[in-house]
Formats: structure tokens, C-alpha cells, sequence
């Protein structure tokens, strides 16, 4: 009986803790992939930036242009994900107090009725 009242509970927080590791494991590849586009991109930008300023060109000017756009757009995603994620931490922290708060009622009563 035990095992039925206590069970699913501490199946669903062991599915949640699973769920939150393969998330993080399945987007490993992903980051390390844009990592290094992104550090190519960097040496590109360095070594058309001196050149712009000697000799501008409009292929260079608007190369340059689109880049700074696109990582600019890239950086408000990556700050709304983390927005997400804070409040999703905040909506698990709510969560899991409230289990322990249900918990922590009823402990008392169950260390009582051992020393009856």
C-alpha cells in the first residue's frame, strides 16, 4: 500500500530530473556546432574590419551589416531563453515547495505514530 500512495510521486520527479538531463545531453551537439560557426564568423569579422576602413566596399559594408543583424537577433533569443528558463526554474522551485510543504505536513504525524 505504501508503495502505491508513494510510488507514482517519486516516479514523476525522477521522470522530470531524466527529462531535464537528456534535454541538456541532446543539445550539447548543437551548441558546440554553433560555437564553432560562430568563431569562424569572428575571424572573418576581424579580418574584414581593417580592410573596410582602408578600403570600404558596399559587398563588405553590407556583409558586415547583416552580420551584426543576425547576431543581434541571435543574442535577443538566446537572453528570451533565458527568460524561459528562469521562470520555468521559478515555476519548478513553486512546484517542488509545495510537494515538500504537503510532505513536511504529514512527516510529523508518521515520526509519532513510530514511537506509539
Amino acid at each position: 500500500m505504501a508503495e502505491a500512495i508513494i510510488g507514482p510521486l517519486v516516479g514523476k520527479l525522477q521522470e522530470l530530473a531524466l527529462s531535464e538531463a537528456r534535454a541538456l545531453v541532446a543539445v550539447n551537439d548543437d551548441i558546440q556546432s554553433l560555437r564553432d560557426k560562430l568563431m569562424w564568423m569572428q575571424a572573418f569579422l576581424r579580418d574584414a574590419d581593417p580592410r573596410r576602413r582602408v578600403a570600404p566596399d558596399e559587398a563588405s559594408r553590407v556583409w558586415l551589416q547583416q552580420t551584426r543583424d543576425a547576431a543581434f537577433d541571435a543574442e535577443d533569443a538566446v537572453d528570451q531563453y533565458f527568460l524561459l528558463v528562469d521562470l520555468s526554474r521559478y515555476t519548478l522551485c513553486i512546484c517542488l515547495y509545495i510537494v515538500a510543504s504537503c510532505i513536511g505536513v504529514i512527516a510529523p504525524s508518521c515520526y509519532a505514530y513510530i514511537f506509539i
